[in-house]
Formats: C-alpha cells, structure tokens, sequence
C-alpha cells in the first residue's frame, strides 16, 4: 500500500504540474480534483488523469488537497495517520518525506521549476 500511495500520489502531483504548465494564458493550478479529469478551461476535453486515485490506505478518491492562498490546489495528502514504514531514500522531489511519523505527512506538491 506505501509503494502504491507513493506512486498514486506522484502521478496527481504530475497531473497538477500538467495542469499548471498548460495554462492558457496566466499559470494557474486547478480549484478541484476534478478539474484534472476534464479541464474547464477548454472547449475540448483535455486530460490530465484518467480516474481521480483512491488513497490506498482508505480505498477511496478522499484526498486532502493542499491549497494556495487564492484556493488553487497545488498538492494533495493522504488522509492515513499510519506510521510509515519507509523512512530514507526517496525518488528525487520527495526528500521531504524522510523520518515523518504518519503518511499524512506526505504531501505530494508541484513547485514549479524557477527559469533563468
């Protein structure tokens, strides 16, 4: 279930990234999950997931969105107050992760890469 959460949670990150990135006009993150199965911005569908994720330490879509000021979403965290059982050596983004005490712990966050 930990690998899985890891995996779930860095393709919504990603998903979020997308969204951001392949902004019309201004950069913006979205404002509900949602908004990555079908972006409203557009006349056309675009996606960037195909399903919202379940959280699989709860075996539902039940994350908890991490938000900007204005209410964009710009990472999620499971809801899990279980004791991770991976504590060091994390994939690169996730060094952030190491000794915390629960899986809610976890958010998996788009920073957008600084040009120049």
């Amino acid at each position: 279930a930990e690998a899985e959460l890891l995996f779930r949670g860095m393709q919504i990150r990603g998903a979020i990234g997308m969204y951001y990135e392949q902004s019309p006009g201004a950069k913006a993150y979205p404002k509900a999950l949602e908004d990555l199965l079908k972006d409203p911005r557009y006349p056309a569908a675009k996606r960037y997931l195909r399903r919202l994720y379940e959280d699989p330490f709860t075996g539902k879509p039940d994350w908890e969105p991490i938000k900007t000021p204005d209410g964009g979403i710009i990472g999620v965290r499971s809801n899990s107050e279980k004791e991770p059982y991976k504590k060091k050596n994390f994939p690169q983004g996730l060094a952030g992760f190491e000794d915390r005490t629960s899986y809610r712990d976890w958010g998996f966050v788009y920073v957008p890469q600084r040009s120049g």
